[in-house]
């Protein structure tokens, strides 16, 4: 049975390739990324800047197998696995981008 919190057994490494930031997941011969695009939006009718980040790929295959092996998850625990690799890669993300200079 799946359990949120799993994905912080995975070593994780956060950089920036091109227009890109790229999460990275590894333990062992297991990987698995998520790449995100920074979005520059302003408001329409007040000059407010947003810079949200938009997941534009994931490979987590390696990593699912890895935890399915572990923990034995059934079809009704994907949503939350993949609800879990979203807001995981974006945390480590936004901890990335919080000490950058």
């Amino acid at each position: 049975m799946y359990q949120t919190g799993v994905l912080e057994d995975f070593i994780t490494e956060v950089s920036k390739v091109n227009e890109e930031y790229v999460v990275k997941y590894s333990s062992g011969e297991y990987k698995g990324e998520c790449r995100y695009k920074m979005l520059e939006l302003t408001g329409t009718n007040k000059p407010i800047r947003q810079n949200p980040m938009l997941l534009t790929h994931c490979d987590m295959g390696d990593i699912i197998e890895k935890l399915h092996l572990k923990h034995t998850l059934s079809s009704e625990d994907f949503h939350s696995l993949s609800m879990d690799i979203r807001e995981h890669s974006l945390k480590r993300l936004n901890e990335f981008l919080s000490i950058l200079p």
